[in-house]
C-alpha cells in the first residue's frame, strides 16, 4: 500500500489534451439566476438544467439543450425555491425537480410529463439551508435527501412506486450549520462528514447505508495534530467505490508537525489518504465517469479562484488536469454544479456567469480496452487509439487509458514532448500489466517485424520549444527550458523498444529533478528493458540519465541493442543505481554502444555506478558484447579512486560483475589518460576478486584492476571510422569472442544483423560482415569447412550435405561468383575478404568467411 501511495503522489501530472471546453448553446442563456442544477438524459445524453429565477418569485425554469438551443420544458414550476435538485428518472425518462421552500423550509418535488409539471409530493420535514438530492431505483421508488433542522439528522423522504411516503431518519450529528456535509449519490448509500460527539473537535468521514445506518463501508478521521479543531464544510464521493473528497477550512498539522494551510481538499480511498489540493470557495464535486471509468474532481484553484477539473485513472494511479475551463468563481453568490453524461461520458458545468447562467462542456474521447493502443501525432481519426486510422495523437492519452487488456502501445514516427511548456511534466508509464511500448512505425504496420526503426524514428524529446542548439553542456542556455525528466516508469514490468529519448535537462532544485533525466525508474518497478533504444543529448546535474534508486523490491534492468551517446552528468552518466537493503538489483547489458558520454565533475564517478551502501543489498551485473568508446571522465585519479568506466566499489552489500566479449577503447580521464574499464569509486573497497570476472574482451589498460581475466586483447579494435564503431576487416576483435557467453535469446547484433556470422562471435556490439548477405539471420544454418583459407584462387567445400548452390559475396553484399560444385575457382577476384554461402537441396544455408590472397 505504501508503494501505491508513493506512486500516486509522484504521478500527479498535467496532460496536453486534444480536447477543450466549449460553450453549450448561448452564454448567459437564462434569466437572472440565484441557483441551478444540471443533469443528463440516461439514454440520449441530452443536458437539462433547472434554474431558480429570483425575479419570478424564485420559481424554477427547466430547459433542455436540443443540440442548438436551450428549450424550455413547460412553464415555470414551484415557488420560493432554494437548494434545488434535478434528475432525469431513468424509469420513465421524465425530469424531476426537488427544492426547499424558503417560507417554511419544507420539501417539494415536481415531475414533468413532457407537457405539464405535476406535484409529485411535498413533505413537512423542516430542512436546513443545505443541498437537496434525488435518487431512484429500478422499481420506480423516488428518494429525496436533506438535513432536518429539528432532529439534527440527515433524512430521506421516500415515495414508493405504490404512492406511500416514508421518512427515513439517519443518525444524529452535531454540525448542521457547517456546510453541505452529506452527499447522497446512490439510492441506498451516502457519504457524510460530521463531528464526533464525544470530542466535539474531531471530524469523521463515513459512507453509510440508507436502510441500515449502522452498516458502514468505511469511517475515517482525517489527520489532526495536538487536538486542533478540524472543520469540514463539504463532502463529495463516488457512488460505486470508496473514493471521497472533503473540503477543510482549518490550519492543521500532520504527524510530522508540517502545517497545512486553510482551504484545501483532502482525498481518500476509504481509509487510505490519496492527496491534498489547495482550493477556494468551498467548491468540491467528485464523480465517476462510467464511460471512461475515470474519476473527476471539480474545485476552485486557491490562487486564481478559477474552476479546475482533474481526472484520476484509479487503475494506473495517474491524476491529470484538464484544460482551462474558462470559469472563475470570484463573483458574489457564485454557484456551479457538474454532471457527467452516462451515454458519451461528456462533462458539463452549469455556473453563474455574471447574473445569469451558462453551461460549458468537455467532450470525452471514449478509451478502448484492447491489447494494442496506437499513437500517431498526425492521426486525423477519432483519436481513441483503436487503430492506426483512429490513433491517439497523444502519448499521454495512451498512457492514461491503459485498460485491463492492454499490453502494448505502438507509436508512429515523430517527435513527442511530455508537455508544451512545463518542464516538470513527464511521460508517466504506470500499468498493472506487463507493458511493451514500441516505436519506429510508419503508421501502417500490422506486425512488429514490419517496422523500420532507423527510417521511422520515434523520439521522446525534452526540447519543449524545439530550439536546442550548440554542444551538450551544463551552461547551454538553449536547454534551459527542457524537461527535467522525460520518462518516469512505475509499472512493474515495462519494455521500451525502438524509442529515442533525447535532450532532457535534469537541473532542477531537488535530487529527483537532477537524476534520471531520460528515464527515472521508480521504486515500485520490478523489471524494465530498454531494447533498440537511443539515449542522446541528455544532461543531469547529479547522476544517471537513467536512474534506479532505492527500489522497494528486487529489480531487473536490461539494456539491449541500445545506444547511449553524447550524454552529460556530474557522475555516473549512463546509469545511477542503488538497491535498498535486503534487495537485489540485476543488471544486464548486451549488444549496446556507449560512446562520447561525459562525466564533468572533480568528484565524478564513471559511466555506471552500482552503488551498494544500503545494508545487505545484492548487485549482479553483466556486460556482454558491448562497446565502450571515447567516453570522458573529467577527473584526475587519486588515492582510493580509480576513475573507471564502471564503478563497482563495495561497501555494505555484495556485488558481482561479469564482462564478456566487450570492447573498451579510448575512455579517458581529465589528463586524457586511459582509465580502467572496471574499478572503485572513493574509499569503497573492491569486491572479492572472484566476483569480478572478465573473458574474451578488449581493453588498452588490460583490465588492470581485475584479477580473474582471460583471453584479453590489448590492441586497437580498428573501428571503421571515428563515428562508426563497427569493425574493419582486419580487426583483432573479429571471431575473438566466446559463443557460450552470448545469451541464448540473442541472435542479432546492434544493427539487427546475424550475431554469430562466422563460427565465432566478434567482440563488441557489431558483428563484422553479417550485413553483407541480407536475411542470413532468419535462415537455417549448416556446418561446413572451406580450404585452403586463405586461398590463392581454388576453394574446396567439405560437407556431408547435398549442395544445390554455392555463392560468393564481397563485403558490399554483391554476388561475385557462383557454382554448383564443391570446388570453386575464384582466381579472377581481387584480393580481399569474401563470404561463401552454400544452399543445400533441403534449403539449409551455411556461411563462411574466406580471404583471397
Amino acid at each position: 500500500m505504501k508503494t501505491k501511495l508513493f506512486l500516486l503522489l509522484l504521478l500527479i501530472s498535467s496532460v496536453t489534451f486534444a480536447q477543450n471546453w466549449s460553450q453549450v448553446g448561448a452564454a448567459q442563456f437564462t434569466n437572472f439566476a440565484s441557483d441551478g442544477a444540471i443533469a443528463t438524459h440516461p439514454t440520449t445524453g441530452e443536458a437539462y438544467v433547472a434554474i431558480i429565477e429570483p425575479l419570478s418569485s424564485s420559481k424554477i425554469s427547466v430547459q433542455k439543450f436540443d443540440g442548438s438551443n436551450w428549450v424550455a420544458q413547460g412553464a415555470l414550476v414551484g415557488l420560493n425555491a432554494a437548494n434545488i435538485a434535478l434528475q432525469i428518472n431513468h424509469n420513465n425518462n421524465q425530469p424531476i425537480v426537488a427544492y426547499r421552500d424558503t417560507t417554511d423550509s419544507t420539501l417539494y418535488v415536481y415531475t414533468f410529463d413532457g407537457t405539464t409539471w405535476t406535484l409529485e409530493f411535498n413533505h413537512n420535514v423542516v430542512l436546513a439551508d443545505l443541498k437537496v438530492q434525488i435518487q431512484f431505483n429500478t422499481s420506480g421508488d423516488i428518494r429525496v435527501s436533506g438535513y432536518e433542522i429539528t432532529s439534527k439528522k440527515f433524512v430521506v423522504i421516500e415515495k414508493k412506486s405504490a404512492g406511500t411516503l416514508n421518512k427515513l431518519n439517519g443518525p444524529k450529528y452535531n454540525s448542521e450549520n457547517n456546510g453541505s456535509l452529506f452527499d447522497y449519490n446512490s439510492f441506498d448509500k451516502f457519504y457524510i462528514a460530521h463531528k464526533v460527539a464525544q470530542t466535539r473537535n474531531l471530524w469523521n468521514i463515513a459512507k453509510l447505508s440508507i436502510d441500515s445506518y449502522a452498516a458502514t463501508d468505511f469511517r475515517i478521521s482525517p489527520d489532526t495534530y495536538r487536538g486542533e479543531s478540524l472543520t469540514l464544510t463539504n463532502v463529495s464521493g463516488i457512488s460505486d467505490n470508496n473514493y471521497v473528497a472533503a473540503y477543510d477550512i482549518t490550519n492543521k498539522y500532520d504527524s510530522n508537525q508540517n502545517l497545512y494551510p486553510a482551504n484545501e481538499i483532502v482525498v481518500y480511498n476509504g481509509s487510505t489518504f490519496i492527496k491534498r489540493i489547495d482550493a477556494a470557495n468551498d467548491i468540491v464535486q467528485f464523480r465517476k465517469n462510467f464511460v471512461d471509468n475515470k474519476l473527476y474532481i471539480m474545485y476552485a484553484d486557491k490562487n486564481t479562484e478559477n474552476i479546475v477539473f482533474e481526472s484520476f485513472n484509479s487503475y494506473i494511479g495517474i491524476w491529470s488536469t484538464l484544460p482551462d475551463t474558462g470559469i472563475t468563481s470570484n463573483s458574489s453568490n457564485f454557484f456551479i454544479n457538474m454532471a457527467i453524461d452516462k451515454v458519451n461520458g461528456n462533462l458539463y458545468a452549469l455556473y453563474l456567469d455574471g447574473v445569469k447562467a451558462s453551461v460549458r462542456k468537455f467532450t470525452i474521447i471514449p478509451p478502448v480496452n484492447q491489447p494494442i493502443i496506437y499513437v500517431d501525432k498526425n492521426a486525423t481519426g477519432n483519436n481513441n487509439g483503436s487503430s492506426w486510422a483512429n490513433a491517439s495523437s497523444s502519448i499521454q492519452y495512451a498512457l492514461e487509458n491503459i485498460g485491463s487488456l492492454t499490453t502494448e502501445i505502438w507509436i508512429a514516427k515523430g517527435t513527442y514532448t511530455p508537455d508544451a511548456s512545463d518542464r516538470a511534466k513527464s511521460f508517466n508509464i504506470i500499468s498493472n500489466n506487463s507493458l511493451k511500448i514500441y516505436g519506429g512505425f510508419a503508421g501502417t504496420e500490422t506486425s512488429i517485424t514490419q517496422r523500420d526503426i532507423a527510417n521511422n524514428p520515434t523520439i521522446f524529446s525534452g526540447d519543449l520549444n524545439g530550439d536546442d542548439a550548440g554542444a551538450v553542456s551544463f551552461s547551454n542556455t538553449t536547454k534551459a527550458d527542457n524537461s527535467y525528466n522525460i520518462v518516469k516508469v512505475g509499472g512493474e514490468d515495462v519494455v521500451l523498444d525502438g524509442i529515442t529519448i533525447a535532450n532532457a535537462n535534469g537541473n532542477g532544485s531537488t535530487s529527483a529533478l537532477q537524476e534520471g533525466s531520460a528515464v527515472t525508474v521508480l521504486p515500485s518497478v520490478k523489471k524494465i528493458t530498454l531494447n533498440n533504444c537511443t539515449l542522446t543529448g541528455n544532461v543531469v546535474t547529479r547522476a544517471g540519465v537513467v536512474s534506479a534508486i532505492d527500489g522497494t523490491g528486487n529489480v531487473a534492468i536490461t539494456f539491449s541493442n541500445s545506444t547511449f551517446k553524447n550524454n552529460l552528468a556530474k557522475f555516473s552518466t549512463v546509469l545511477y543505481s542503488r538497491p535498498n537493503s535486503a534487495r537485489t538489483l540485476t543488471f544486464n547489458s548486451v549488444n549496446s554502444l556507449y560512446a562520447n558520454n561525459t562525466v564533468d565533475n572533480v568528484n565524478g564517478s564513471g559511466m555506471f555506478w552500482f552503488r551498494n551502501d544500503a545494508g545487505t543489498c545484492t548487485i549482479n551485473t553483466s556486460f556482454t558484447n558491448d562497446t565502450f568508446v571515447n567516453n570522458t571522465i573529467n577527473r584526475t585519479p587519486s588515492a582510493g579512486n580509480d576513475v573507471s568506466v564502471i564503478d563497482i566499489g563495495q561497501t555494505k552489500g555484495t556485488i558481482k560483475i561479469n564482462v564478456d566479449n566487450t570492447i573498451f577503447w579510448n575512455n579517458t580521464d581529465g589528463n586524457s589518460a586511459i582509465v580502467p574499464a572496471i574499478g572503485r569509486n572513493g574509499n569503497n573497497g573492491y569486491p572479492p576478486v572472484t566476483n569480478i570476472l572478465v573473458n574474451n574482451s578488449l581493453d588498452a589498460d588490460g583490465f588492470s584492476k581485475v584479477t580473474y581475466k582471460q583471453n584479453i586483447v590489448l590492441t586497437d579494435p580498428l573501428f571503421t571510422s571515428a563515428t562508426d564503431f563497427s569493425l574493419q576487416a582486419n580487426s583483432p576483435a573479429i571471431n575473438t569472442g566466446d559463443n557460450a557467453k552470448l545469451p541464448t535469446d540473442i541472435n542479432a547484433d546492434i544493427l539487427g544483423n546475424s550475431r554469430i556470422f562466422d563460427t565465432t562471435v566478434d567482440l563488441g556490439a557489431y558483428e563484422f560482415g553479417s550485413s553483407a548477405v541480407a536475411g542470413i539471420a532468419t535462415l537455417s544454418k549448416i556446418d561446413f569447412s572451406v580450404y585452403p583459407n586463405p586461398t590463392n584462387g581454388i576453394v574446396n567445400i567439405k560437407t556431408d550435405e547435398n549442395i544445390k548452390l554455392i555463392e560468393v559475396f564481397n563485403l558490399q553484399g554483391q554476388k561475385a561468383a557462383s557454382s554448383k560444385f564443391k570446388k570453386l575457382n575464384i582466381n579472377s577476384l581481387n584480393s580481399g575478404i569474401y563470404f561463401i554461402k552454400i544452399t543445400t537441396d533441403k534449403n539449409l544455408v551455411g556461411i563462411k568467411k574466406i580471404v583471397k590472397k
